[in-house]
């Protein structure tokens, strides 16, 4: 760009220069090839104007790379956010008995009857208003242990809701029903009294949430009676 500015500058300091010498010499104006010289003046407009161009494609590919980007980045947090979650569930949300059962896993991708054996009872349950029609709720109980599964279809069930009364049964972090809450509250330190108005020190609920998941511990006189895992629907 600077080089075709520079034969801009080179070619009017040339026609002045034929100006000058027209006040000396009739005969030399009439001699210059002035077609010529516009021929060189339109070619360096031509270049500068191809040089602007270039510099504009540039600049639009640019930003589209930045707007690519900026996408990029957006599914990146979205993806590391849904991994977050997961291992919050895996670590603080689950049970344990011989194996893991975390919330929200589908019933098809674990093999609750391996584990558990064989439930007590099931109830099922269809779902109805408020954008859950078609909906379906699973109750399975087993000894010291009820577990409710959600289907969108009738078909899939993945765990929403885990309550325990047993020692049978004990979270990622080895608290289980009977232990002293202090024991929780070493494994889990962002434990909080819940918010409900009624519980309070050593008594009534302590919770763990994160992101629409909860883990509460059912406290009476400072010893756990029951463990509950839910995941609330936004």
């Amino acid at each position: 760009m600077i080089n075709a500015y520079k034969a801009l500058k080179f070619f009017l300091l040339l026609i002045l220069l034929v100006i000058l010498i027209s006040g000396c010499s009739k005969t030399a104006v009439e001699t210059v090839d002035t077609t010529k010289l516009q021929q060189e003046l339109e070619h360096a407009k031509e270049l500068v104007s191809q040089k602007n161009t270039s510099l504009y494609e540039l600049d639009q590919k640019y930003k589209r790379l930045q707007w690519e980007a900026a996408k990029t980045n957006e599914k990146l947090n979205e993806l590391q956010q849904q991994i977050n979650t997961l291992e919050a569930v895996q670590h603080n949300f689950s049970i344990i008995k011989g194996d893991i059962i975390p919330l929200h896993n589908w019933k098809q991708e674990i093999n609750l009857v391996n584990i558990l054996g064989e439930p007590l009872s099931e109830e099922l349950t269809s779902l109805s208003g408020d954008g859950f029609s078609g909906t379906f709720i699973k109750e399975v109980n087993y000894e010291g242990l009820k577990i409710v599964l959600f289907s969108p279809d009738g078909d899939s069930y993945w765990i929403m809701k885990m309550d325990i009364v047993s020692n049978e049964y004990m979270t990622p972090k080895g608290i289980k029903v009977g232990d002293h809450i202090d024991a929780a509250k070493q494994a889990y330190p962002n434990l909080t009294i819940s918010l409900d108005g009624i519980s309070k020190e050593n008594i009534g609920f302590y919770e763990l949430t994160y992101d629409y998941n909860y883990l509460i511990f059912k406290v009476e006189n400072s010893f756990i009676k029951s463990i509950h895992l839910k995941y609330e629907m936004p």
